[in-house]
């Protein structure tokens, strides 16, 4: 797959110190939705698999934009500390 490097990168930033956990739960979460697009797969119409992946890239770009945010304010805060 072309997307798995791009998440990959994003999940070995956000969890530098649990890596291994990280990526499991990953790929755990990544053969649910694969089983479960295949469940559906010949009792939904086009259109519906459609809409359904359509809501989830919204979900998922949504996340996507609270995660950078989050990490923009983790930044900032880190970078408005004074080391001794």
């Amino acid at each position: 797959m072309v997307s798995c490097s791009p998440f990959a990168a994003l999940f070995g930033v956000l969890f530098a110190e649990k890596q291994e956990a990280a990526f499991s739960c990953y790929r755990m979460v990544q053969a649910i939705g694969l089983a479960t697009a295949f469940g559906y797969s010949y009792v939904l119409c086009i259109e519906t698999k459609l809409y359904i992946m359509g809501s989830f890239l919204l979900v998922g770009l949504l996340l996507y934009g609270v995660i950078e945010y989050r990490l923009h304010l983790t930044r900032k805060q880190i970078e408005g500390t004074v080391v001794l």
